[in-house]
């Protein structure tokens, strides 16, 4: 801005100068119509030769002032493409980050999803494996109460083999106890 500013006014101060020359030497040349002497015309030179001289030196200004801008303008490019550059590579590393943490979370979300289907999976098999431990149970109480059967009823037929036994010894035993009975009767009467 400051450069395109300073050009405008060297440019401005150069066409001051060529426009003032120009009115000196109009104003010359209407002198010299007037009078024609020798020492206005080593003025006129020596005048003319200075203008000249500033006008060069002008000249050489406005080069060095373009110069000069075109060396900001080309510093200012070069920044500016070093910090759109820079900028550049920020968007894309915060681009890359965006996706990288997107890519994370659809990964966290998908191993959260498959753990939940897991999950859900070994819950079940643990409630069938609770199920069938239930029946498993009811089965072994079931055996043992049929176990717990046949023994009552295995006892019932030793204790009714043994009342056989038993009532079946009594039948003999009885006969034989009339008999010794009879036989102590018997053998009083045969005392008395």
């Amino acid at each position: 801005m400051q450069g395109r500013q300073r050009q405008q006014e060297v440019e401005e101060e150069a066409e001051d100068v060529v426009q003032l020359v120009l009115k000196r030497l109009e104003a010359m040349r209407i002198e010299d119509e007037k009078r024609e002497d020798k020492e206005l015309q080593d003025q006129k030179t020596e005048m003319i030769m200075d203008l000249i001289r500033r006008i060069r030196k002008l000249e050489d200004h406005v080069k060095a002032t373009k110069l000069w801008a075109q060396l900001r303008v080309m510093e200012a490019v070069q920044m500016f493409g070093r910090n759109a550059h820079k900028r550049m590579v920020e968007r894309e590393e915060n681009q890359r980050a965006v996706n990288e943490m997107q890519v994370l979370e659809d990964s966290t979300m998908e191993r959260r999803t498959d753990m939940q289907s897991v999950l859900k999976q070994a819950s079940e098999h643990v409630d069938s494996l609770n199920a069938f431990v239930k029946k498993v149970e009811i089965g072994n109480s079931d055996k043992r109460d049929e176990i717990e059967a046949a023994k009552v009823l295995e006892s019932l037929c030793t204790f009714r083999e043994l009342i056989k036994k038993e009532t079946k010894k009594r039948k003999k035993i009885v006969p034989d106890q009339q008999e010794l009975a009879e036989v102590q009767e018997a053998t009083k009467q045969a005392e008395m």
